[in-house]
């Protein structure tokens, strides 16, 4: 029989995949302060839900605070929600740093047409360009499953193009 936590996760997961990000943050809000709540993925997904829904520094300190309780915790997905908040504070250079880093580390498409997207809307449009330009000749040369899962990223990068 699933517990209450993995109900409210079960829904909270189902409202995010709407786009309902003010329930979704609810669920989860409930969620990690039960006992049984305290699991990393349960806080990621409350700073997505905040940063989601406009509040990047909500994200990051909830980010901040999971990293001191669980200081070996250690995600793809924790390192692009704190880059994303980053960006979303205006904390540009940071932002850019931590996109850069995880598309090093992690191969990352999302990271590196995000970064492009920033470059792009923070004056350097010929540095956005051309990582947006590796974007799409490594995904004409990516088998078909990759283009479709990456296709988020790819038509970032074709926006990127666009503007600059």
């Amino acid at each position: 029989m699933p517990t209450p936590v993995a109900n409210r996760a079960e829904f909270a997961e189902e409202c995010a995949a709407l786009g309902k990000w003010q329930e979704a943050w609810e669920q989860y809000d409930e969620i990690v302060r039960r006992p049984n709540g305290g699991e990393p993925v349960f806080h990621l997904a409350k700073a997505e839900a905040e940063l989601e829904l406009g509040r990047p520094a909500d994200a990051l300190a909830g980010l901040g605070a999971l990293k001191v309780r669980e200081p070996d915790y250690d995600s793809a997905r924790e390192h692009m929600l704190h880059a994303r908040s980053l960006a979303a504070l205006g904390r540009t250079a940071e932002a850019l740093d931590a996109f850069e880093a995880i598309s090093h580390r992690h191969d990352s498409y999302e990271a590196r047409a995000r970064r492009a997207s920033l470059l792009a809307q923070t004056g350097r449009p010929d540095e956005g360009r051309r990582i947006a330009e590796e974007i799409l000749d490594r995904l004409r040369r990516a088998p078909a499953h990759v283009r479709k899962l990456q296709a988020d990223w790819k038509h970032l990068a074709e926006d990127v193009l666009r503007r600059t």
